[in-house]
């Protein structure tokens, strides 16, 4: 479909009485002949060509009421277009006011209109994240200029570059975040993309930065614990959850990754009192098995245990084939399998 075209057509759905013995025939031809002709009969290709020329009365014309309005990011990709001259993305038909406008959108807004990033404290969130790539050339230019030489500007700028691709100008990016204000939402970004990089101990380090600057962010703790759990860090892990305040801890999310570190450091009892019969992970998430892998990584580490031999592969593979978790742990799409 080319750039700016407009294709429009009609669809009309219902019942359709027909011959089962023609239909479901060895003979194709005659079998969509005789719907087809069975379709003209009830409802005639004209008629739906009619309903698609009068459906272009209605096609720019406002609702007379709105019952519902989406997020704000349709009026703002609108006042983008108008300013910059583009073509509307849609008719009148489709309205996105300024009453859909929330906090979301309105640094954007600031930049679109004021021309400048307006600058958070580095303990506040870095807010909602927009990519396109106008957004990114009207950010580069307030930067350039000195209007939004901060932090924050850095930190969308970069982010704006990973999703290109680029990722050398998404480290730049953000490295001068870091040296425009420490900041844990940059901290975090770099720990990603050394862990995907395979730079662990740069990554533990840089997650380790970014907890310690939001200790009470649930997320990042979330993230953090389950990241250093995977790159063999477990005591950290654990340090973080100690430290955590008690509401905190009380996350089923947090107690479950302590019951990671605590089996990855071979303290099952502490382990076990946390993955008993009445442990339930309130966010459990379709796909994710981590009570499950946890379980049996307990018990292999108890027969290894027992029986004074080392853990390995061969070893959880048997546990997975001869055991199954409790009810409340098991998370696989097949239990038992």
């Amino acid at each position: 479909m080319p750039a700016g075209a407009q294709w429009t057509w009609l669809e009309a759905f219902g019942r359709a009485e027909v011959d089962p013995q023609v239909v479901h025939g060895s003979n194709w031809q005659k079998a969509w002949r005789h719907v087809d002709s069975y379709l003209d009969e009830v409802l005639p290709q004209d008629c739906l060509e009619t309903e698609v020329k009068d459906s272009d009365n209605f096609l720019d014309s406002r609702p007379e009421e709105i019952i519902l309005r989406a997020s704000g990011w349709g009026r703002l990709e609108q006042l983008r277009r108008e300013k910059t001259g583009e073509n509307p993305m849609c008719g009148g038909s489709m309205v996105f006011d300024n009453q859909s406008l929330g906090p979301d959108q309105q640094p954007w807004l600031t930049l679109l209109m004021e021309g400048y990033m307006p600058p958070r404290e580095p303990s506040e969130a870095p807010g909602a994240f927009v990519v396109q790539s106008q957004w990114r050339k009207l950010l580069e230019q307030v930067i350039h200029d000195k209007r939004s030489d901060h932090w924050l500007s850095w930190f969308h700028l970069g982010l704006m570059y990973f999703n290109d691709g680029d990722v050398e100008g998404a480290k730049h990016a953000w490295r001068t975040s870091l040296e425009r204000d420490a900041n844990p939402w940059t901290y975090r970004n770099l720990a990603q993309l050394a862990k995907h990089e395979g730079k662990s101990p740069e990554a533990v380090n840089l997650y380790l930065k970014s907890s310690e600057m939001a200790p009470a962010l649930l997320p990042l703790i979330i993230e953090t614990c389950d990241v250093l759990i995977e790159l063999g860090r477990a005591d950290k892990s654990l340090e973080i959850i100690e430290r955590l305040p008690s509401e905190l801890r009380l996350n089923t999310r947090i107690q479950l990754l302590e019951a990671c570190s605590v089996i990855k450091l071979g303290q099952l009892d502490r382990a076990e009192s946390i993955l008993n019969e009445n442990f339930e992970l309130v966010d459990n998430r379709e796909g994710d098995e981590i009570m499950t892998d946890a379980w049996f990584e307990l018990q292999a580490r108890r027969i290894a245990e027992a029986k004074g031999t080392p853990i390995d592969d061969e070893l959880r593979q048997r546990v997975r084939q001869e055991r199954n978790p409790p009810k409340n742990l098991e998370q696989r799409n097949w239990p038992g399998i």
